[in-house]
């Protein structure tokens, strides 16, 4: 519900406009980025369960805390972007804790499958989730749909806790810094991991862009707003539900090269965003880059999973996370002002093309192209 709840609550608001969107989430995004690794040194040391157990109730707190500033006041930017900040820094912290967490549970031969099971069940909340911000929003106001947002939090922190005895803490006796700096050296000896997060770094910009501003600021001018943009995030959704489907059987013999062509598809949503497509083929298209990322998804944590030392993965995530979300905020701060000089149309577009190129460049790469999957384990 969190992308369209804040989005036309801000939208509402009487000075709300692309440019405030853009601020607010650049605000969020800032921190994420840049305490990532810290974030992944301090999953290895107290343990993965814990640290996003601890994160998800406290940022439940600061969730409702915004609904209740929504539903009672017309908030100001200031305030905005400072809650922003707070919520960027605990998804810093759990951020990296989540794609280990898999690894202390399951034996390594089911990791796809586990992964795969793990993303219907999210998507399966983010599809029907979506639909259900949009008409909250449109029925009474964005407020609502973010304290349901907040609960929610509230909930998965507190089921995570209870696996906090699965998750093992780092034994090494390092200092934070050291284990930061260790954890740079692991991820730097993996060239196929930094092709791919060197990929996505450019290919998240464009991405955050299009979701975060321009996406429902063409349903705002072209359809129904909300309701019409929760309609795009719905079927989105579909797409992440059916490539988690997909990835409980689909194991490529070269996954990088398989994940990074299936990406394509983010280039061919940002081109029906564009031309403002008829909502069907927006829908579909979106879809479309649903099942695609979801498949790298899962073989791109599978990949970690199977081929970081599994002391290392916390840390390793936080690097990957840092580079494929470093521009991010990039994109989402120039989303809005970009669109009001230039036009929409042409920041899609150029998305659009961006996303194919930097797909392009990745299979150069002999490391991702030679990099092997895992086989069906036996029954």
């Amino acid at each position: 519900m969190a992308p369209t709840a804040l989005a036309f609550a801000i939208f509402d608001l009487p000075e709300g406009n692309a440019s405030m969107l853009s601020a607010v989430l650049t605000a969020q995004t800032i921190p994420l980025v840049l305490l990532l690794p810290l974030g992944g040194a301090l999953a290895d040391r107290i343990g993965r369960a814990r640290i996003i157990g601890i994160t998800d109730v406290i940022l439940s707190a600061v969730v409702f805390y915004l609904a209740y500033l929504f539903w009672t006041t017309d908030p100001q930017l200031p305030t905005l972007v400072a809650i922003a900040v707070v919520m960027g820094t605990l998804n810093a912290l759990w951020w990296p804790a989540y794609p280990g967490l898999p690894a202390d549970l399951v034996e390594e031969d089911y990791l796809q499958s586990a992964n795969a099971y793990i993303s219907f069940g999210s998507n399966f909340s983010i599809m029907t989730g979506a639909a259900a911000g949009g008409l909250l929003v449109a029925a009474y106001g964005g407020a609502v749909a973010i304290a349901v947002d907040a609960l929610s939090f509230l909930v998965a922190g507190l089921i995570v806790w209870t696996l906090r005895h699965t998750s093992s803490r780092s034994q090494s006796g390092n200092s934070l810094f050291r284990e930061i700096h260790e954890g740079w050296q692991v991820f730097w000896s993996y060239k196929w991991v930094v092709v791919v997060v060197a990929a996505f770094s450019l290919i998240v910009m464009a991405v955050r862009a299009t979701e975060g501003v321009l996406g429902p600021l063409i349903a705002k001018e072209n359809f129904e707003g909300a309701v019409s943009w929760g309609q795009v995030v719905s079927a989105q959704g579909a797409g992440y539900l059916l490539g988690a489907v997909v990835a409980t059987k689909w194991r490529p013999s070269r996954p990088m090269v398989a994940g990074m062509l299936v990406t394509i598809p983010a280039a061919f949503f940002m081109t029906a965003l564009a031309v403002v497509a008829p909502l069907p083929v927006i829908m579909i298209t979106a879809a479309m880059w649903g099942l695609g990322i979801e498949l790298m998804v899962v073989w791109w944590f599978t990949a970690l999973q199977t081929n970081i030392p599994k002391e290392a993965i916390g840390r390793v995530s936080a690097y990957d996370a840092f580079g494929s979300l470093l521009l991010g905020p990039i994109g989402l701060a120039l989303a809005g002002p970009l669109s009001e000089t230039l036009g929409t149309r042409v920041v899609l577009l150029s998305g659009a093309v961006l996303v194919i190129v930097m797909v392009a460049l990745s299979l150069l790469s002999r490391e991702l192209r030679n990099l092997r999957g895992q086989t069906q384990p036996a029954t």
